[in-house]
């Protein structure tokens, strides 16, 4: 919402506060995907299922920069924004209805 949000905004003060917001989402969520994936995960396929996640996460940034810089030069920043952060407000809501948000039951190891 906060990406949304510097779409639909003129003032310096709330695009800072709309921007720190969106730094300390981007946090949150770092922390939330690594614990997910540490959690879900078998520990001896923790390092290739984290070095992969990262090679798909760092090859397709720069992939959708160049998407948003091309919607921004062609629509404008503010429908940039406000269409982006919509699509990651729905993108959200449908993590939502995943099983994902399902407490597993914790196991036992027998030893």
């Amino acid at each position: 919402m906060a990406i949304a949000g510097l779409g639909l905004t003129t003032s310096a003060i709330t695009v800072g506060v709309l921007a720190t917001v969106q730094l300390l989402a981007t946090g949150w969520a770092g922390i939330c995907s690594m614990s997910l994936r540490q959690e879900v995960t078998p520990q001896h396929l923790l390092g290739r299922v984290t070095s992969a996640f990262w090679t798909l996460h760092n090859s397709l940034g720069p992939l959708g920069a160049a998407a948003l810089a091309g919607a921004a030069a062609r629509y404008g920043v503010m429908v940039t924004c406000v269409v982006g952060g919509t699509a990651c407000v729905a993108i959200a809501l449908a993590a939502l209805a995943t099983s994902i948000r399902q407490r597993r039951p914790e196991t036992v190891e027998v030893t």
